[in-house]
């Protein structure tokens, strides 16, 4: 079996925190909506920093509007992670 994707591991996050079925979000999805209120989406980005090992800037989360912006921010902080422990 092949490791889960960036948008699986998420959507188990998202389901999670919130009143939904992880099959039931999709990445076309609007974060925000998703959550009963603004203490699940802090707790959930939490939960999220800790499960991909990645820091993520207030400012950088308020540009994400839909789940695949969420994917691919935390995609595109495990590619920086990843060259920074190449470059060591």
């Amino acid at each position: 079996m092949s490791n889960p994707t960036t948008f699986e591991r998420l959507r188990e996050i998202i389901a999670h925190y919130s009143d939904a079925r992880p099959s039931e979000i999709m990445e076309t999805d609007k974060i925000k909506t998703r959550f009963y209120d603004f203490l699940d989406f802090i707790e959930a980005t939490l939960t999220a920093e800790d499960v991909f090992g990645v820091f993520m800037w207030s400012d950088e989360l308020e540009e994400c509007e839909t789940v695949s912006d969420l994917v691919r921010l935390i995609d595109s902080k495990l590619s920086e992670a990843k060259e920074e422990e190449g470059a060591i």
